[in-house]
């Protein structure tokens, strides 16, 4: 059986579960048949899966994971009784998550630095920007910063012509230098 076969126009209803259990089954099957590794293409461009996580306000606790990648039976990334994502290292000299400035030398060469490659935004809607991380190396930070090797934490970045409210004793500011004329 091809995956083909069981990923054309199949609908999961909640009565419905247990007459799929088969599919899924006949697809893992064809997949350790073929290299372990099942392909599923969308000529339509449309959205291929869609999950819905919804609060029954049973104790989350006893919720299990919506969707686990395992190595060697342990979850290395999965998304959460929530639909939240995470993520661990597989082994201990593994890097756990990593995130590609480009997908190519060229499109690193060529990468657009004024555009983030990571961003923490406040939300859906506004989207102002919180934390991020551009292709350069650069990261912006809208709030206080602090590390243990500072020693006192970073009180604000000021722009060239700001003074800082209620500065005290071992603050440090970050000041942006004026614009060239």
């Amino acid at each position: 059986m091809a995956a083909k076969d069981h990923l054309v126009d199949v609908t999961l209803t909640p009565g419905g579960f247990s007459d799929w259990a088969h599919e899924v089954s006949d697809l893992a099957d064809d997949a350790l048949q073929r290299g372990g590794t099942v392909t599923i293409t969308d000529p339509t461009n449309e959205r291929l899966l869609t999950v819905n996580v919804v609060d029954d306000s049973s104790p989350a606790g006893n919720w299990p994971d919506r969707i686990r990648l395992l190595f060697n039976g342990a979850e290395v990334t999965w998304f959460n009784e929530y639909g939240e994502y995470r993520a661990a290292p597989a082994k201990n000299n593994t890097v756990g998550w990593r995130l590609f400035v480009a997908l190519t030398p060229t499109g690193y060469s060529n990468r657009n630095n004024t555009v983030p490659v990571l961003q923490v935004a406040s939300d859906r809607t506004n989207r102002t920007p919180l934390f991020e991380v551009y292709g350069d190396g650069k990261v912006m930070a809208a709030g206080e910063v602090t590390a243990p090797n500072i020693g006192v934490p970073i009180r604000a970045v000021l722009d060239h012509d700001e003074q800082p409210d209620n500065p005290q004793p071992g603050d440090i500011y970050l000041v942006r230098p004026e614009p060239e004329a």
